[in-house]
């Protein structure tokens, strides 16, 4: 078992490469935030991982938990 978090800091051919990694039974865990994204070479979109192959099931969190609102309008208006 891998798992990979700041997923959004690879390329999706970086954690294709963890993937593989991982043991015939094993399996590979990867989560981030696009919108802390620190690297220029990382995942823009989290659809650029399905081009390199693997079959990920996706759990999107749908409720900010680490902020005030007002912090998390100012990290939107950057990540736009």
């Amino acid at each position: 078992m891998v798992t990979v978090d700041e997923a959004t800091d690879f390329s999706p051919i970086e954690l294709a490469c963890m993937e593989k990694l991982c043991s015939p039974r094993g399996g590979i865990t990867i989560c981030g935030d696009l919108m802390q994204r620190m690297s220029e070479v990382g995942i823009k979109s989290w659809a650029e991982i399905d081009d390199e192959g693997g079959s990920y099931e996706s759990f999107e969190l749908s409720r900010s938990y680490r902020q005030s609102n007002r912090l998390f309008k100012i990290a939107l208006d950057l990540f736009r």
